[in-house]
């Protein structure tokens, strides 16, 4: 079977916060490819988020390759990821290439390709973060992206609505881990 696109490939969706923690801290949360278990999740809506990850340890390179798996709302079938830290450039910038695959089992495997790029930059005493979402290509997507009105729906409310959450648990944790390391501080960083 070959698989299918519906609708177009390419999407983009683009998000900006605000984090009290410096940006060094934010991108080393970032760098901390375990961590994204926890913020992308433990964190996120349990049906849509990580599920496991296996990672180098140490902080993320450019080259770094991990995998993934995620969860697929309103489905049983995962997201099979190969990724590859394409860009990290600390504390500015840090950017995650995704091979996605979809085990369907009566049809063609669903395949992705899918671009996640972190910019971050001095605000005050912490920091703003623009994230980028961006999908290259899809095919053979789950169903609620294959019928128009569906597809609509879901690319308009749903994925901003599942991208941010996981968005503002990134910030906040940065934040978690800010406060933790102030030197002589009890009393969380502004």
């Amino acid at each position: 079977m070959e698989a299918k696109a519906y609708g177009r490939d390419r999407r983009v969706w683009t998000f900006a916060g605000r984090s009290r923690a410096r940006p060094e801290q934010v991108y080393d949360v970032l760098a901390d490819l375990g961590s994204h278990l926890e913020w992308a999740g433990n964190r996120q809506f349990r049906s849509f988020r990580l599920l496991s990850l296996d990672a180098p340890g140490g902080p993320a390179e450019p080259g770094t390759r991990f995998t993934s798996t995620g969860r697929i709302p309103m489905n049983r079938a995962r997201f099979d990821n190969r990724n590859t830290i394409s860009k990290a450039d600390r504390p500015r910038l840090f950017e995650i290439t995704t091979e996605s695959t979809i085990a369907w089992p009566k049809r063609a495997h669903g395949e992705g390709t899918f671009v996640n790029t972190f910019e971050i930059s001095p605000d005050g005493e912490g920091s703003r973060v623009v994230y980028r979402s961006e999908q290259l290509r899809f095919r053979e997507p789950p169903w609620g992206l294959r019928y128009p009105l569906l597809r609509s729906v879901t690319y308009r409310i749903w994925i901003p609505i599942w991208s941010r959450r996981g968005f503002r648990n990134l910030l906040r944790m940065a934040e978690e881990r800010s406060t933790a390391t102030s030197p002589g501080s009890s009393v969380p960083m502004k």
